[in-house]
């Protein structure tokens, strides 16, 4: 597992986020992000509405390409076949670790998302409430992903 923290890049760069085998960095970051959230009564989005062609559009491109250098690192030094993502989205963390080797992908997120328009059509979808009962994956994935979603689900989860 990865984390992101703030500092010197490989190369020196002041402020440049840099993956480190830490995930604790990236989670405390995350959790504190919900939890300032909620504080303020902003309410993360859950919906279709909220995750429409128009926020895919602006953001399908930076999620591509972050997933390409965190995943591009991860896969100089282990090599993960079987990969899943909690939070999906349309797919653009499998569809990296799949130009990277992966043969196996699964990923889970609501049910706005429609399966036609994932990022590679190797991805087998699953249509999730991560507020509900947590499904059993048939087979153990050697890789578990999921960026952001933590703010979208209740304290209690």
């Amino acid at each position: 597992r990865m984390g992101v923290e703030s500092g010197d890049g490989a190369a020196g760069r002041k402020g440049r986020n840099t993956p480190v085998a830490d995930a604790g960095a990236s989670w405390k970051y995350t959790a504190r992000r919900a939890a300032t959230a909620r504080n303020a009564g902003i309410t993360m989005p859950t919906s279709a509405e909220s995750y429409s062609d128009d926020f895919y559009a602006r953001h399908v491109g930076g999620m591509s390409a972050s997933a390409r250098v965190v995943l591009g690192r991860l896969y100089a030094l282990y090599r993960p076949a079987r990969v899943v993502d909690f939070g999906c989205g349309r797919g653009a963390w499998l569809a990296a670790a799949a130009e990277l080797g992966a043969t196996s992908l699964v990923g889970f997120d609501g049910a706005w998302v429609e399966p036609g328009r994932l990022l590679d059509p190797r991805i087998d979808f699953r249509p999730i409430d991560f507020e509900g009962q947590f499904p059993r994956l048939a087979d153990r994935a050697d890789l578990a992903i999921s960026v952001e979603v933590a703010e979208h689900v209740s304290p209690g989860r």
